[in-house]
């Protein structure tokens, strides 16, 4: 279409030569030839011939320039004029849309020359700054921003994106806004580049976490409450149970000495009444003991120590504490290490002596026959299997 343009343009302005010397040449000849019956005579044309030659000359060549000037017009200019309105509206209407695009997204996006300056922006880091996109527009962080300490680390780190290409995430930045708000966001930042490759503006995309920081600040006091109260609950069960050990210790104490009859014989009714106590104290105590335990498992104030022992040793200590109570609940309570088991194992014996103290009372106090206690072996045989002493 252009080639076509400026072919036209050419062949149109030969044209216009040709028929300007086309019509001098005629109208000179017609002069001197007297066709026009202004002389008289067949002598050479005066002067006035030629002037008057010269002006309808000058008149052709006008009327033909602008029959010219009139058909390019129709057939160039406004049709090029049309094109230019037309491609201009598109890209009005492109740079509206793209426009619309970033200003629906509720994320800062912005635009900045080498200068600071604002070449493009969206609704949402307007409204941080309390303005419009417009007034942004070839506008600086300084002219919005009071905080010069803010607007200065910017200003570094952008010109750092343009002139290096490499991108900049900050994934947790805490900002005075122009209202005094405390405010978080992460923030990234590229290189915008030209058609010749090198860097020229700084594209900036920021996100506001504000309400991920909140809710993680209360997740951290829910937390730290938490721990508070757990370790006020251990420290309450540790100290209801050192404080009621005094006095189940004395009950205890005491029953013993009148199941002994040190204070006189007993009568029957007595002696299994005496009896009822010292199990119902013992089991208290039990059960204080293993809540004193727990506390200090909560509270982290127990360190499990590694040390060599023989199992038959630990099984034998456990057996002898417990008989008593099998005894009193008439049930033979009897020990057996398997020929498999290890003479040596490596652990903390306190507690895997805890354990099995549990476990055997438990059995004691809510046997099933001989079978329960039976279990006491195998459940034993299960906590030594793969710790061999090395």
């Amino acid at each position: 279409m252009l080639n076509f343009r400026r072919y036209y343009t050419t062949a149109s302005l030969i044209a216009f030569a040709v028929v300007a010397v086309l019509a001098g040449a005629g109208i000179y000849l017609l002069m001197s030839t007297n066709l026009l019956g202004i002389a008289g005579t067949e002598a050479a044309p005066g002067p006035g011939a030629v002037t008057i030659a010269l002006f309808l000359t000058l008149a052709i060549l006008y009327l033909v320039l602008l029959i010219i000037v009139r058909h390019a017009e129709k057939t160039i200019l406004r049709p090029q004029a049309e094109l230019h309105h037309g491609e201009a509206e598109a890209l009005r209407q492109r740079c509206a849309y793209l426009q619309q695009i970033i200003d629906e997204n509720p994320h800062f996006i912005f635009a900045k020359d080498r200068q600071g300056r604002f070449t493009m922006a969206n609704e949402a880091f307007a409204e941080a700054y309390g303005t419009t996109v417009e007034a942004l527009l070839g506008r600086t962080d300084a002219d919005f921003n009071p905080n010069e300490e803010l607007v200065g680390r910017y200003n570094r780190d952008e010109l750092a994106v343009i002139e290096t290409g490499q991108e900049l995430f900050i994934p947790e930045d805490r900002i005075i806004n122009i209202k005094g708000q405390e405010l978080w966001r992460n923030t990234f930042k590229r290189r915008i580049v030209a058609e010749d490759g090198e860097g020229y503006q700084v594209l900036g995309v920021a996100s506001d976490i504000t309400a991920l920081k909140e809710a993680e600040e209360v997740l951290t006091r829910a937390r730290e409450q938490a721990w508070e109260a757990n370790r006020l609950k251990s420290q309450f069960l540790a100290n209801v149970s050192h404080d009621m050990r005094t006095p189940l210790g004395a009950i205890l104490g005491y029953a013993e000495i009148l199941q002994e009859d040190i204070y006189g014989p007993l009568n029957d009714k007595q002696r299994t009444a005496i009896t009822e106590i010292i199990d119902s104290a013992g089991q208290l105590l039990e059960f204080m003991n293993n809540l004193m335990n727990l506390a200090r498992i909560e509270s982290g104030e127990i360190a499990l120590t590694s040390t060599q022992f023989e199992p038959a040793e630990l099984l034998n200590d456990v057996s002898t504490s417990t008989r008593p109570m099998a005894h009193n609940k008439e049930l033979e309570l009897t020990t057996n290490i398997t020929d498999g088991a290890p003479a040596k194992v490596v652990g903390d014996r306190y507690w895997l002596q805890q354990v099995l103290l549990n476990l055997v009372g438990n059995a004691i106090t809510h046997h099933l026959g001989r079978r329960a206690i039976g279990d006491i072996g195998r459940k034993f045989q299960l906590l030594v299997m793969g710790h061999r002493a090395r």
